[in-house]
């Protein structure tokens, strides 16, 4: 099984990605820094 990490970092990268994935699992971890 293949295991990727992607970093987007705009809606557009995103979008590609999710698009791409077509019906796969796609995990997504949110965080900001302002929230520590």
């Amino acid at each position: 099984m293949s295991q990727t990490i992607k970093h987007p970092k705009t809606q557009e990268e995103l979008d590609a990605i999710l698009a791409e994935a077509g019906s796969k699992l796609v995990v997504i971890d949110f965080f900001a820094t302002w929230l520590d």
